[in-house]
């Protein structure tokens, strides 16, 4: 459903951008006043969302393909004016680094996709769910919604491709650019709309609404705006599940309508417009990075343009909303705003606490911006004693794992780890993947806590640190994106695919390892560690460090607790920092007393090292089954890493 540039005149071109202009500019003055902080990160989601979504080509009737838009699903849940801006970075980006549209023709298709089919699609909805209303009935306010904005667009590409032989033609009659008229655009882009398109886009749509429904993003009286409330976590699954499933785009095989090369259009008119070929020969095609998605190299390139294409998209969304966001101004004194009634809004301190007490302090403006440093910090603190506590929880559920002797658990997770660590090829990844996975799932604790708490961005941070190995400097090498001619510096597929293999043995390392010490209690794990010859040194140094990071966190949480409720108003940046800093110098100290008091009573009371649990450690037939079934997958993983 794009309009690539040289199927269009500059005039057509020119009157579309200038009817955008003024959406743009109305759909950023609303968000500078409606955007909130917390729904900044909503409106970049919904760029990349848009992006990724096109890339799942559809065959409709005549054997050509159509693709989903998603900006009716934007609408709905963030309004329409976050959805013309959404739309409008994603079809950019399309522009800019793929060849898909145009940049000339970015104003055309953001008229159609950006801005009229939003608008229907949202009127539609709001006229059908109206109110507060049931579920089912939003669902198929959203179908509604999302098949009339896909055949409004289509509509209106339509009519902008066939006013072409009208407007722009040489004196022999023939058109200079799109070389049909309407009787063949409408029929032509209207029939496969309206019997599949805008069915696959309604039922998009729904399902968007549902997923959204259960995530808490749609209210329930009919309010389609992220809170703040919400949690990103379903919106970043969400979006990895649609780029891996993006190579489902292949399987549709041939071209959009209209979106032909020169000598299918040709063929199929009879002759090239003239002015048709002068763009396609000397008209600028943007950066052009990875035309048409790399899709002739396969679904691992297919993926990496969407990863690409998506954050690009992702970082262009989220700077529009910061930008948008800082512009959110206070009134001109640079004050705080006044409360809507006779006294001070609720929920906030009155202004006479907020005001300024003289001598250097910031303005009240950037002390509220600093406000939740300290707030910051106690959420983190209270976040890794909840983790602390939430171990010790997981340990005593009644699970499998968490029945096993402590020294088989050891050595079980040292055949896990060597197994991760030594996969060589994606089959042997494929099957200890499987076995991390089935011990997620016989620990008892939620899998997916534990695959988040084992570091998802410790292996993104892996990942920055590989991702050298996937740039070439050699020429000869088969190159995926070529970056610099001279010197020269290339991407490669097979750089790409190591990269991606040691991130997920570093994951697969971290979710093993994080699943065996989540299901024991820490010290039969020291007393395992010790039974297999670990030395005492350092299994003392463990669980003393263990428990010092508990009491440390305890006691830094009362002080800063302390601090803020002895504080009233917001606390300067710089003045919260210099707090923080005096507070770790504290705690170092009350760190080396309370290591000297808490050994001599250890001391006094007798201990000389031992780990003393009341338990006998006995291994049974579970614990030798749980280390040959380790094993053998093990050695299975590593029979396959080797196989050439």
């Amino acid at each position: 459903m794009h309009i690539p540039d040289a199927m269009i005149s500059p005039s057509t071109c020119a009157a579309a951008g200038a009817a955008m202009a003024p959406a743009w500019w109305y759909s950023a003055r609303r968000l500078r006043l409606d955007l909130d902080t917390r729904q900044a990160p909503f409106l970049a989601m919904a760029s990349a969302f848009c992006f990724v979504l096109q890339m799942f080509n559809v065959p409709v009737i005549g054997g050509t393909t159509a693709h989903p838009v998603g900006a009716v699903m934007v609408a709905i849940l963030l309004g329409p004016w976050a959805a013309i801006m959404a739309a409008s970075v994603a079809l950019l980006v399309q522009a800019l680094f793929f060849g898909d549209g145009g940049v000339l023709a970015w104003g055309a298709n953001s008229f159609t996709m950006a801005f009229a089919m939003p608008l229907v699609g949202y009127a539609a909805y709001r006229a059908i769910a109206a109110g507060r209303c049931s579920a089912r009935r939003r669902a198929v306010a959203a179908f509604v919604s999302g098949y009339l904005g896909a055949n409004m667009a289509a509509l209106l590409t339509a009519i902008l491709l066939g006013i072409q032989p009208a407007v722009s033609h040489d004196a022999a009659g023939r058109a200079l650019y799109f070389p049909f008229d309407l009787r063949v655009t409408v029929p032509a882009l209207m029939i496969p709309h309206l019997a599949v398109v805008g069915l696959i886009e309604g039922a998009i749509t729904a399902f968007a609404l549902r997923f959204a429904q259960a995530g808490g993003l749609v209210g329930d009286e009919g309010s389609t705006e992220a809170g703040s409330h919400v949690s990103l976590k379903p919106g970043w699954i969400a979006l990895a599940l649609l780029v891996a499933l993006a190579p489902l785009g292949l399987l549709a095989t041939g071209e959009a309508w209209g979106e032909w090369d020169q000598a299918t259009l040709s063929k199929m008119a009879g002759y090239t417009p003239s002015m048709y070929a002068r763009v396609e020969k000397h008209g600028w095609k943007g950066f052009n990075l990875l035309p048409d998605y790399n899709s002739g190299r396969g679904p691992g390139a297919y993926i990496a343009s969407g990863l690409a294409g998506g954050a690009v998209a992702l970082l262009l969304g989220l700077g529009m909303a910061v930008a948008l966001k800082r512009r959110r101004a206070l009134p001109p004194d640079g004050g705080p705003n006044p409360p809507t009634g006779g006294g001070p809004s609720a929920g906030k301190l009155p202004d006479w606490l907020l005001a300024d007490q003289g001598g250097d302090d910031p303005p009240a403006a950037e002390r509220r911006r600093g406000a939740d440093f300290v707030e910051r910090s106690l959420t983190g603190i209270s976040g890794a004693g909840a983790d602390s506590l939430r171990l010790e929880e997981w340990s005593r559920l009644p699970g499998p794992i968490q029945a096993l002797d402590p020294r088989a658990k050891v050595v079980g997770l040292g055949l896990v780890l060597v197994g991760c660590a030594c996969a060589g090829s994606w089959a042997s990844v494929a099957i200890m993947a499987a076995l991390v996975a089935a011990l997620s799932l016989l620990s008892g604790a939620p899998p997916l806590r534990i695959w988040a708490r084992a570091g998802l961005g410790t292996a993104m941070f892996s990942a920055a640190g590989i991702l050298p190995a996937a740039f070439s400097l050699d020429r000869g090498a088969p190159a995926m994106l070529v970056l610099l001619s001279d010197p020269y510096v290339s991407i490669t597929a097979h750089g790409l695919s190591y990269v991606a293999l040691a991130t997920s043995r570093v994951l697969l390392c971290l979710v093993g390892v994080s699943v065996v010490v989540s299901c024991t209690r820490w010290q039969l794990l020291l007393r395992g560690l010790g039974a297999l010859g670990a030395p005492r040194s350092l299994t003392v140094v463990l669980e003393m460090t263990y428990r010092y990071t508990a009491v440390i966190l305890a006691t830094l949480h009362e002080m800063l607790t302390a601090r803020r409720s002895r504080t009233p108003g917001a606390t300067p940046p710089g003045k919260g920092r210099q707090y923080l800093g005096a507070v770790a110098a504290v705690l170092i100290w009350k760190s080396l007393k309370l290591t000297d008091d808490i050994h001599a009573a250890m001391v006094s009371r007798g201990w000389r090292g031992d780990f003393v649990t009341g338990e006998k450690l006995r291994l049974a037939p579970a614990d030798w089954a749980w280390l040959a079934g380790v094993g053998g997958v093990t050695t299975a993983s590593l029979l396959l890493g080797t196989q050439p």
